[in-house]
C-alpha cells in the first residue's frame, strides 16, 4: 500500500472513533436481540426456538412485524428469566415436575 492511501485510511479511521465490536454486547437488558443472536446467546438453534415459538414453551418473545413471516425479537432480560426456569441439579427432576414416576429396574 502507498503512502498515499495510508494517510487517507488513518484520517478515516482515527483513534477516537467508536469501532463496532466483534462480538455482540449483551449488557443491555432490554436490548432486543434478533433470533440468530438469541440462538448464540442462548445456545440453542434458530430453527429450536422457532419450534419453541410454535408451542409456547420458549421464552417470551416480541412480534415486530405483522404477518405470518414477520420478525421477531427477544428482550435479554426475558431470555434470562426463561433459562432460570429451565435450571435443574438433576436429570430426574424433569419426570417429578411433570408428575411421572421412574420404573424401578
Amino acid at each position: 500500500m502507498s503512502d498515499r492511501k495510508r494517510k487517507k485510511f488513518r484520517v478515516r479511521l482515527n483513534d477516537d472513533s467508536p469501532r463496532p465490536s466483534p462480538k455482540p454486547n449483551y449488557n443491555g437488558k432490554s436490548r432486543v436481540l434478533s433470533p440468530e443472536r438469541t440462538a448464540a446467546y442462548t445456545g440453542l438453534s434458530k430453527i429450536t426456538l422457532a419450534k419453541l415459538r410454535g408451542s409456547g414453551e420458549g421464552p417470551s418473545f416480541y412480534k415486530l412485524t405483522a404477518g405470518k413471516y414477520g420478525r421477531v425479537g427477544y428482550r435479554i432480560a426475558d431470555l434470562d428469566a426463561w433459562l432460570e426456569t429451565r435450571r435443574r441439579q438433576s436429570t430426574s427432576e424433569d419426570d417429578f415436575l411433570r408428575g411421572r414416576r421412574r420404573r424401578d429396574v
